[in-house]
């Protein structure tokens, strides 16, 4: 229950966040800025850029091809993605947090009720209530009935 209601409530939060908060222009903002960072790490650590020259120049070949490597691997871990999407994402975490905590918190007050309730009142009151219940709604009756047969 709680997945599809989570991703229902959560969903729906998301889209009206990304339309609110203009969540398309978030986005073209966020591949422009990553195109940029990716042309300019292209010119300084790509082989032959100004940086891969200079840790090529100090540590050797093998030292610029990692630093080539790890800028981009940077970049792929670093990249915008789409944001429209992490909205809705982080929508339905936030809806399923909610409805795990009012469960919880549900559940805490009902059960602090009724253990609160339960030691107040001793078992053997809550025995003749039983009896006297079975006796209201017809029991001795119905019990005289069945052992009559």
């Amino acid at each position: 229950m709680a997945n599809w209601l989570t991703n229902t409530i959560g969903g729906a939060a998301g889209d009206f966040e990304s339309w609110w908060n203009g969540g398309t222009a978030a986005q073209a903002t966020g591949d422009t800025l990553d195109a940029k960072l990716t042309a300019m790490n292209n010119a300084d650590y790509a082989p032959g850029g100004r940086i891969y020259n200079q840790i090529a120049a100090a540590s050797g070949q093998s030292a610029a091809d990692q630093a080539w490597a790890s800028v981009q691997a940077d970049l792929g871990a670093g990249a915008t993605g789409n944001v429209s999407e992490q909205i809705v994402q982080a929508g339905q975490a936030g809806a399923a947090a909610g409805l795990n905590n009012l469960a919880a918190g549900v559940q805490s007050a009902t059960s602090g009720i009724f253990d609160s309730l339960f030691k107040i009142i001793p078992w053997q009151a809550w025995l003749i209530a039983g009896l006297a219940l079975f006796v209201w709604l017809g029991g001795l009756v119905w019990l005289k009935g069945s052992l009559s047969k």
